[in-house]
């Protein structure tokens, strides 16, 4: 199983290295006080100007994504989102319906909006980790830039695909901890992370599993290629499952997956002080 170790070994370093640049962060403090609308410098986190070369690293891009004022509650901005998912399933994805060889997810920020420059124009990334039967921890490096206004005040969710380093797919899968990041001197007052998988959005799955957070707080730097990151730590939640409709049996032990990921560079190593 060497292939696979080293895909694993690849993503998991890049988002360690995400995790190193704010494992501090539960620490800080998350109430923001009274800050300067103006663009000066406005992280919160503790950790910003980290330095992360993401030439080398396979991204997800989202499938979907959709735009909801900040009037709105969570759970009306989400239904209006599965009303936009129903929409996009239909007219694009057949999923098999046994196990699960690659399957949804929806990331959710929400933006405060009680200023003209609480949003942001800069690149955001989001790391999530999953737990899964077969593959171990899987890890999804995801790009949450679209066309058109992205965390301009409100919330804005995105639905990902990712897809499992087994053959066989996936019995079982579970959200362990996510992080998300902001590229850049573009400062974004985040109010709210989240991360979910549930049957919604997977054919003939079963349970939810979800990562809830709350930053509340700035993502900024001085630099304009440094980065800041927020990470919610191990908080996740639950399980969604998928059924057999076939058995089959384990893997024999001779069996290797096909190399997903080439070795990581060093220079990203470097970045990351691993």
């Amino acid at each position: 199983m060497k292939n696979l170790s080293d895909s694993k070994a690849y993503l998991l370093l890049v988002f360690c290295g995400m995790f190193i640049a704010s494992c501090e962060n539960s620490e800080v403090n998350s109430e923001i006080s009274n800050i300067s609308e103006k663009e000066d410098f406005m992280s919160t986190t503790g950790k910003s100007e980290t330095f992360l070369d993401l030439s080398a690293v396979e991204t997800n891009k989202p499938v979907l994504h959709g735009h909801y004022d900040g009037d709105l509650s969570e759970a009306e901005a989400k239904i209006k989102f599965e009303e936009a998912v129903v929409g996009y399933k239909q007219k694009n994805i057949a999923q098999n319906k046994s196990f699960a060889k690659q399957w949804f997810y929806r990331i959710a920020t929400k933006t405060r909006a009680a200023g003209e420059n609480d949003g942001t124009d800069g690149k955001v990334i989001a790391a999530v980790v999953f737990d899964t039967k077969s593959s171990g921890e899987v890890v999804s490096i995801n790009v949450l830039d679209n066309p058109g206004n992205d965390r301009e005040g409100g919330w804005d969710y995105y639905l990902f695909i990712v897809n499992s380093s087994s053959n066989y797919g996936e019995e079982w899968v579970s959200l362990d901890r996510a992080a998300i990041g902001l590229q850049g001197r573009d400062g974004w007052n985040i109010q709210e992370f989240n991360v979910y998988v549930s049957p919604y959005d997977n054919s003939n799955a079963s349970g939810v599993t979800s990562i809830i957070s709350t930053p509340n707080r700035w993502l900024d730097n001085d630099a304009s290629n440094g980065w800041d990151f927020y990470n919610t730590n191990s908080i996740g939640t639950g399980r969604v499952n998928f059924p057999w409709i076939i058995p089959i049996p384990d893997l024999p032990p001779f069996f290797e997956i096909p190399e997903i990921f080439p070795p990581i560079p060093p220079y990203i190593l470097d970045a990351l002080n691993l």
